[in-house]
């Protein structure tokens, strides 16, 4: 883990990590998930889409939104933008019909 936690980053904000789920929190997600997967996904679609723009879309759960804040910088140097669905609209989302 990183020595920069998120109080340094934002200290007038108030994160509180989630530990009720078996550990999966915003914190987990940003290094686990962020980090190790969609970083690197990521690189390889940007790469092969060649001018093409490329999304990434996210839902707007809280751990996804304050992963993002907490990667804020790596996410702006990678140029990831992300499309986030409005909340409640399962049914614009194809994926969720698999679910």
């Amino acid at each position: 883990m990183r020595e920069v936690t998120p109080s340094h980053l934002w200290p007038r904000e108030r994160f509180i990590r989630d530990n009720r789920k078996g550990g999966l929190d915003f914190v987990w997600y940003a290094f686990e998930v962020y980090e190790k997967l969609l970083f690197p996904y990521y690189d390889k679609i940007r790469q092969a889409a060649g001018d093409r723009p490329v999304y990434i879309v996210k839902d707007n759960v809280g751990i996804h939104s304050k992963a993002r804040r907490l990667l804020a910088r790596e996410i702006a140097e990678r140029g990831i933008h992300f499309i986030t669905p409005l909340a409640n609209s399962a049914d614009l989302m194809a994926y969720e019909q698999v679910h």
